[in-house]
């Protein structure tokens, strides 16, 4: 780790160092020490002198792992984690052992549980501290069932504080840096000066002169005053933009019951290509899990940019002649080891990569990573459905959501098609103000320098001309930025007009300042002086909505743009639109070329009288009963007074902005939205609701957890199918009162991080999710609604406001956000204060990472500085509450909104979570998986009548390995492959999808034998498969075997529940097996598969209720059922039997040359025959028999590719009228087949 340095140790501080040992060990656990460790080594002081000051001895060995065999009388072992894992696997230590001491490296739980289970051992303490406090500082018993393991309290005469970076110690659950001071200190190392001053520092908490030493590792204090360590400050390292803690990663790896020991480094064997390695040693008598299973299983717990690109087995780590791992010794991976992205296959999945990682600011992105596991949000989406209609594709936000990576993406891109609209959507003229701007209005005050501005940094040598007619070019395109607000003849009310392009002339917006001459202070002075005036000269009375400022630096110097746009026709989305078309059009200009902008989609004209009839609505109108149940519920109160308009405005509010550190942010946008399947808002406002209870519990307000507030959204929701709003400038947020309970939780435990902190967000991202179109309904109803209006607004009002704005990335670049740091925006400072409290937040990347900042601001006569910075220090403090909840074992997990097709409760879910660890979904069953399930289960100690034999006949030479890695690609590849069935203590049966799971797999060589005992070995083989149960609960219910009868023929039998697939999927499957071994494992070779999630989600959404009308009256006046055998009333199930009876060639060509003559199938003519038969058996003219359907819907895209259950058994009725000709019955019997097609999917049982 670079030269070696000498520690100067006085001897009083190992006199006082070996007396304190003696107080903490007794002299039975003395009385033999194995002295294994170097003597370069600070752990060897303990191991020598502890002993022998006390009448015991040391058993002397070469390393921690090499104890000799014939050595008696050991009782305490003092060495590292790495040395006694492998200890453990070589079955190496000693039966008198009874004391084990570990320090050096971090511990894990599972190897202290391993360590208990050698019945010998008495007591594991895990002891910590650098050899510059004389070997160790604290320690700490360790339980069997601790986790995480902590290192303790200080030992005797020491001191541990735990300090932010300004020296300032930080508060119980709050990571820091650990400082150790006391009487074991050292002098300094020997001989550098430098180095001694820059880790040896003064003690500001103790005596006059005292000293610390500055460990460079985090730590945290528990509420127990016991110390957590968390790792080395300096082991981060930094891929793709993150800061990752290896030691996190391997903590994940450790809890996979196959691992003993794992490590992970960042290694870059080629230039520029860093990479996480994950190294694993296998745990005794286990199968290592492949790297596939490995990545599933960091995946469930830690964000895709955490997990290891490669996975390397080794036998044992390689350790250090002290014992620890030595990690310049790890291999670098075997090229196969390195699994890359997928890359794209098709034009659509390589369009979505690259503006994925554009949006998201990555290098590269696979068709299998997950746009909000690598950050994005709901703006960024739009973001994204912008740029891919740019780039000729066609996709939703909605679609985003639905379909979060590049591969599911893509499947339901659609192509731009260039027609026009149905609807005349011309984008000028008079328009109904939208609920935001009836809400700005009816708080009074002055609106006219209500603004958004950005500062942008502009090409060196921008010529005043481009510049001109590039701001042209957006006025014209962009509606919003001609609009106007004018008040009525009478003076009461006002109106919005859109007036047409060329009406407004750029040149009146812009005005340059040659700075060329000034200094940075001089120029900084003038951009701030600058930001102040531009909006004084807005004036939306004449649609003056644009102000630009442009300082000129020169031909050599880039120079700043500051853009001032009256909140009225600009909003947090509209920037990421209008930016790039700036750029797009000077970009042109510059190049001597025509200006080509993409069309906007729905104008901020039609979509606002879209809305305006949207609010007279039936469908908004029912919501109003939700919004005023919400609001009447008690929730509570920040303040005592309320706002008055002429005392509480915008100049005399307080005003406070914090930022929370990368790490910190980085971890909120990934690792605890992923761990939650929620969004950001959904962990911020937790957050918030937390922290605010806190405070109010704390200042005696109250001991409720719940919060009203208001939520701006970005309001561009889809309830129109035909708007686009992706291309469109105008202000479109919506503001909607939201009422958020944490519930019962303990909320000192739950600002710690515990279990309590993650059930409240799972309530109250339901609460979130229960509201319809993200409030939308509540600013139509309460603006724009007369008969609504006045019912909402004698509710009460919130006392807080959040703004989440989005993530916004770091450009240095040309026509990006500039660097200085200059207030912008706001409201006329006589504007009246909307909310007591008002917090705005927004995420800013930098090379560091992304940072969360938050700005918040306050009516001064209502609330302290002092009390406004608790509660924002308190928000801060729950978010990294989160963050730690998240790194805990078994944290997060789905709630029901998660599962729509299903009614599952919270309890539901978590216990199915417990069961399936590596769940990754859960859906209901189709009507036929229902009806399987119950014959399956109804007699459990018979034969399963549903399992599904099918034996390949293999000509050639087979690779079995590779057969069998096909295998498995197969079942990753078809999700419905990976189910297991629950019904116990549940309402209906669930079908629960698992990743990383394994298929049974068996290998047969019959070569040895002769020909008829082969054939004789084989059907032994098949019947006994066929009769073994699967376990409906445990997934896999399919399995391989390979029966190898000659050098070139082999059998391969897929048993398989009927539950997963059916016939028509079975041949698929076949299919993508053989071609997934012909191309070597390579899935690319296959399509894109569709989920059999989507097919039990069309059938959700089908009208049930008609369907079963159409059935009733398929079915009415039928009597009894057709039987063609009494019921023999016996429990006892017989197998079925089957009886083949082939029609000659002749007759098949017959029938269907008659079936195509007559128009008809060849289906419907056996049918009708049977039917025909029926009654001449049974002697009835109305017989129903069942058949068997499809089931697979044509309107779903791509169903004749998905994998699944999807036929079902119906019955079909025919009436044999005797004097009916056979034509017309045959012409019955399809006709009323073709009506109920639409209805084959429901279950009739």
């Amino acid at each position: 780790t670079g030269t070696p340095k000498g520690v100067s140790i006085s001897h009083s501080s190992a006199a006082i160092f070996i007396t304190w040992s003696h107080s903490a060990f007794s002299g039975d656990d003395l009385a033999g020490v194995l002295a294994s460790t170097s003597i370069c080594f600070d752990l060897s002081v303990f191991e020598i002198f502890a002993p022998l000051c006390c009448g015991g001895r040391i058993i002397l060995a070469t390393d921690p792992i090499s104890i000799p065999l014939a050595s008696t009388g050991i009782t305490l072992l003092n060495t590292v984690p790495s040395a006694v894992a492998e200890l453990l696997r070589l079955k190496r230590i000693p039966n008198s052992v009874q004391v084990v001491n570990l320090a050096g490296e971090a511990l894990h739980q599972r190897l202290v549980q391993k360590l208990y289970k050698e019945r010998q051992i008495e007591r594991v303490l895990n002891l910590y501290g650098p050899s510059e406090d004389t070997t160790y500082s604290t320690y700490a018993l360790i339980g069997e069932h601790e986790n995480p393991v902590p290192i303790g309290r200080p030992i005797w005469n020491t001191r541990v504080y735990v300090l932010d970076a300004g020296l300032q110690p930080v508060p119980a659950g709050v990571a820091g840096e650990l400082y150790i001071a006391g009487a074991g200190l050292a002098r300094g190392y020997l001989g550098r000066p430098g180095l001694t001053a820059e880790r040896f520092v003064a003690d500001p908490f103790g005596p006059a002169g005292s000293r610390m030493y500055r460990s460079g590792d985090l730590a945290r204090w528990r509420a127990d005053g016991v110390l957590d360590f968390l790792g080395r400050a300096d082991a981060q390292v930094k891929l793709r933009g993150f800061r990752i803690e290896p030691g996190e990663i391997e903590a994940v790896l450790l809890r996979h019951a196959g691992i003993a020991q794992a490590a992970v480094i960042a290694r870059e064997d080629s230039a520029g290509d860093k990479r996480l390695i994950a190294y694993v040693v296998a745990a005794a008598e286990a199968a290592l899990p492949d790297s596939a299973a490995l990545r599933a299983h960091v995946g469930q717990s830690l964000p895709d940019y955490m997990v290891p690109a490669a996975f390397v087995l080794l036998e044992e780590l390689p350790l250090t002649p002290n014992g620890k791992l030595d990690r310049r010794a790890l291999p670098a991976p075997a090229a196969a080891a390195h699994v890359p992205k997928r890359a794209a296959r098709t034009p659509q999945e390589e369009i979505l990569c690259a503006l994925f990682a554009e949006v998201l600011g990555l290098a590269a992105v696979g068709i299998d990573d997950n746009f909000f596991e690598l950050g994005g949000d709901s703006i960024v989406s739009i973001q994204l459905v912008s740029r891919a209609r740019k780039a000729g594709l066609v996709i939703t936000p909605r679609a985003v959501f639905q379909h979060q990576t590049v591969a599911a993406l893509a499947a339901v891109a659609g192509a731009l098609e260039e027609r026009p609209s149905i609807l005349c959507d011309v984008g000028v003229g008079a328009l109904p103000p939208t609920p935001i701007v009836r809400w700005l209005v009816e708080r009074g005050g002055p609106i006219e320098r209500f603004n958004q501005a950005m500062l942008l940094q502009v090409p060196a040598g921008l010529q005043q001309d481009h510049l001109v007619a590039a701001l042209q070019a957006i006025v014209d395109h962009h509606d919003a930025l001609r609009l106007r607000l004018g008040v009525a003849a009478q003076g009461s009310d006002f109106f919005l007009e859109v007036l047409p392009a060329g009406t407004v002339a750029a040149t009146a917006c812009i005005r340059r300042i040659d700075v060329c001459a000034l200094d940075a202070e001089a120029r900084l002075a003038c951009l701030v002086q600058e930001a102040q005036a531009a909006p004084e000269r807005l004036w939306p009375a004449t649609a003056g909505m644009l102000q630009a400022v442009w300082f000129d630096a020169g031909e050599s110097e880039p120079g700043r743009l500051l853009l001032t746009i009256h909140h009225l026709a600009i909003d947090g989305v509209s920037w990421r639109i209008l930016l790039p078309d700036l750029a797009a059009a000077w970009s042109a200009i510059a190049r001597g070329e025509a200006i080509t902008l993409v069309p906007r989609g729905t104008s901020y004209h039609g979509w606002a009288h879209r809305l305006a009839r949207e609010a007279q609505s039936p469908a908004r109108t029912d919501e109003l009963s939700f919004w005023s149940a919400m609001l009447r519920e008690p929730s509570l109160s920040l303040v005592s007074g309320a706002l008055v308009p002429e005392r509480d405005t915008h100049g005399s509010a307080g005003e406070l902005t914090l930022t929370l550190p990368a790490g910190l942010t980085s971890a909120l946008l990934t690792r605890v939205p992923a761990a939650f399947h929620a969004g950001i808002n959904d962990v911020l406002l937790t957050g918030l609701v937390v922290a605010v209870a806190d405070w109010c519990r704390r200042r005696g307000r109250g001991g409720d957890t719940a919060v009203l507030m208001d939520v701006e959204g970005h309001g561009r929701e889809e309830i129109f199918p035909d708007v686009d709003l992706s291309r469109t400038i105008g202000w479109f947020t919506s503001l909607f009162p939201i009422r958020l309970d944490a519930g019962a939780l303990d909320l000192t435990a739950a600002m710690m991080g515990n279990a309590e902190l993650g059930r409240a967000l799972k309530r109250i991202k339901e609460q979130l999710r229960a509201v319809k179109d993200h409030g939308l309904g509540y600013g139509l109803l309460r603006y724009l609604n007369a008969q609504t209006a006045a019912q909402l607004a004698g509710l009460p009002a919130a006392q807080i406001g959040f703004n989440y704005l989005g993530r916004f990335p770091a450009t240095a670049a040309d026509w990006g956000a500039a660097r200085e740091a200059v207030k912008l925006a706001g409201a006329d400072p006589a504007m009246a204060l909307a909310h007591c409290i008002e917090v705005n937040a927004l995420s800013i990347d930098s090379a560091e990472g992304p940072t969360l900042r938050a700005t918040w601001s306050w009516a001064r006569a209502l609330l302290s500085e002092e009390e406004a910075r608790d509660l924002a220090d308190g928000w801060y403090r729950a978010l990294e509450a989160l963050v730690r909840h998240v790194e805990q074992p078994g944290a997060g997990g789905r709630s029901p909104c998660d599962l729509p097709l299903l009614a599952l409760s919270q309890g539901d879910i978590e216990r199915l979570e417990s069961k399936y660890p590596q769940l990754e979904d859960v859906l209901p069953l189709s009507a036929l998986q229902e009806g399987l399930l119950f014959h399956s289960l109804y007699d459990a100690r018979a034969p399963d009548v549903y399992t599904v034999q099918l034996v390949l006949a293999l000509a050639g030479p087979i690779d079995s390995a590779a057969l069998e890695r096909a295998a498995q690609l197969l079942i990753e590849r078809h999700g419905s492959l990976r189910a297991g069935f629950e019904h116990a203590n549940l309402s209906r049966p669930v079908q629960v999808i698992a990743a990383g799971v394994r298929p049974p797999w068996r290998e047969f060589d019959l070569t040895s034998l002769d020909a008829a005992q082969r054939e004789a070995r084989l059907i032994e083989f098949l019947a006994q498969d066929r009769v073994a149960r699967f376990d409906l609960t445990t997934p896999p219910l399919l399995r391989f075997a390979l029966m190898r009868l000659g050098e070139e023929e082999h059998r391969l039998i897929l048993t398989s529940h009927h539950l997963l697939i059916d016939g028509w999927s079975a041949a698929i499957l076949v299919q993508e097996l053989l071609a997934l071994y012909a191309s070597g494992g390579n899935a690319a070779v296959l399509p894109g598969a569709r989920s059999y999630r989507d097919y039990l989600a069309w059938i959700a959404a089908q009208d049930h209720a008609g369907a079963i009308s159409a059935w009733r009256e398929a079915l009415a006046g039928l009597q009894e059922p057709t039987r063609v055998a009494p019921h023999e009333g016996s429990d006892a199930r017989t197998p079925p039997e089957q009886i083949m009876l082939p029609l000659s060639a002749a007759l098949t060509a017959t029938l269907n040359e008659q079936a195509r003559r007559a128009g008809l199938t060849l289906n419907t003519i056996i049918q009708t025959g049977w039917a025909i038969l029926l009654g001449r058996l049974l002697g009835r003219d109305d017989v129903v028999f069942g058949v068997t359907v499809a089931g697979r819907p044509p309107e779903l895209t791509g169903t004749e590719r998905m994998v699944g259950l999807f036929i079902n058994t119906l019955p079909l009725r025919v009436k044999l009228a005797p004097d009916k000709p056979l034509l017309t019955l045959l012409r019955e019997v399809q006709d009323s087949q073709s009506k109920l097609m639409a209805h084959q999917h429901v279950g009739l049982a």
